[in-house]
């Protein structure tokens, strides 16, 4: 999901509304739907608000012990009980839904002064999740019978999904984004860019040389690689920690994903 962040920073806005981010933010498992025969038994599901996922299980063959597992079209498993360890009378399988949480924020560069430029850039930070799964079968002549679970809850139990209700676009400062959401909003500092320099009305640089430790002064402008002038102000002022930290903010790399595994 991508927010847009204006020159000045006075606001942030969005294509989507404020429940749809709450449910991105929260990763939530949602019931989408679910069918079910004697030889098949299908559960769709929702995770995030921004991508659906179903698992099938089918029986290819009546009398046949061996049972498939589909997720996304994709074969996760086709085995008998006895081949995954079940004990007699039992099948079940169990697997994570694995992924990662990536915000977008299309914003202005600045340079290491402060100063907003025309030019833009994305920034993004991301957020792993997961959510175990079991598939159980208590009969296997008789699939519609078989049980999902996520997180230790039954399929049947997850709240449902809100698709299609309509809400208001985001668009709020970005103070009252990260009190409502937690989130401060990035910078994107251009290293490259010309400074400011000295005596104009205000250099953001030269006043977070205040907040540095004693003996270093002089020791602004920084390298990319050091934590200075306006990254110094942003550590102080937004708790940005320093050196490589998960809550830094890097570069964009492309959108999240979504994968599974078992075991």
């Amino acid at each position: 999901m991508t927010l847009n962040v204006d020159k000045m920073r006075a606001n942030v806005t969005a294509d989507f509304g404020h429940r749809k981010f709450t449910d991105f933010l929260s990763h939530q498992v949602r019931l989408v739907r679910q069918s079910s025969t004697r030889l098949k038994h299908s559960w769709t599901l929702q995770i995030g608000q921004t991508a659906d996922h179903t698992i099938e299980i089918e029986k290819k063959w009546r009398y046949s012990k061996f049972i498939t597992v589909t997720v996304d079209g994709k074969t996760l498993i086709e085995a008998k009980g006895e081949d995954i360890d079940c004990r007699p009378d039992h099948w079940e399988c169990k697997f994570n839904f694995m992924g990662e949480r990536v915000l977008e924020f299309d914003v202005h560069e600045t340079n290491m002064d402060g100063t907003p430029l025309d030019s833009k850039a994305c920034t993004w930070t991301k957020k792993k999740y997961k959510h175990e799964c079991s598939i159980v079968v208590s009969n296997d002549k008789d699939l519609s019978q078989a049980e999902f679970i996520v997180d230790g809850k039954p399929f049947s139990q997850l709240t449902e999904s809100r698709q299609g209700q309509q809400e208001p676009p985001l668009s709020m400062a970005p103070e009252v984004f990260r009190q409502t959401y937690g989130i401060t909003v990035p910078y994107k500092v251009n290293y490259d860019a010309p400074r400011t320099g000295v005596g104009t009305a205000f250099n953001i640089s030269a006043w977070a040389e205040s907040f540095a430790p004693a003996g270093a002064a002089g020791s602004y402008p920084v390298k990319p690689n050091q934590q200075g002038g306006f990254m110094q102000l942003l550590q102080c002022c937004y708790g940005i920690p320093p050196g490589n930290s998960d809550m830094q903010v890097q570069e964009y790399a492309g959108p999240g994903s979504c994968s599974w595994d078992m075991h």
